[in-house]
């Protein structure tokens, strides 16, 4: 009887083992990519770093950078950078686009014309192939729409 006295704490232990299972992507982090690519793309903006933003914006098949001539990308990204300058921006949500597993929708709030307007616009991100979220569509009409 002495013996099952310490058998069953010995039971317990060994049930809540942890066993070793293969390393999975964290869904948690991938929900922090989209919102990375953002923040990068839009200091990219305000710098007017005309590279990165083409690096960062494309589709499934990849970066615009690696498509288009380098002058067409340059003169899309500063006209997107034009209507983009911000002083400030904060992600307000995130939703899913309807057929696209591969996309979701960001919907950020900036503060544009120096500060006087705080207008909520809709990102949409596609993951490449190699993996990486990119800007597919950004809604530029909630920011022009208002000047």
């Amino acid at each position: 009887m002495k013996m099952l006295g310490w058998l069953a704490p010995l039971l317990i232990l060994a049930s809540c083992a942890s066993r070793s299972e293969p390393i999975r992507r964290d869904d948690s982090a991938m929900g922090m990519a989209p919102a990375l690519a953002v923040e990068r793309f839009l200091q990219a903006v305000n710098s007017q770093d005309l590279t990165t933003m083409g690096r960062l914006f494309g589709t499934a098949n990849g970066p615009i950078i690696d498509r288009d001539p380098r002058a067409e990308v340059e003169k899309r990204m500063f006209a997107i950078a034009s209507i983009l300058q911000h002083s400030d921006y904060s992600i307000e949500g995130e939703r899913i686009v309807p057929g696209r597993p591969d996309a979701t929708q960001l919907i950020v709030r900036m503060s544009v014309d120096e500060g006087r307007r705080q207008v909520p616009v809709a990102y949409t991100l596609v993951r490449s192939k190699r993996g990486a979220w990119l800007i597919e569509v950004i809604d530029l009409e909630a920011i022009t729409r208002g000047r």
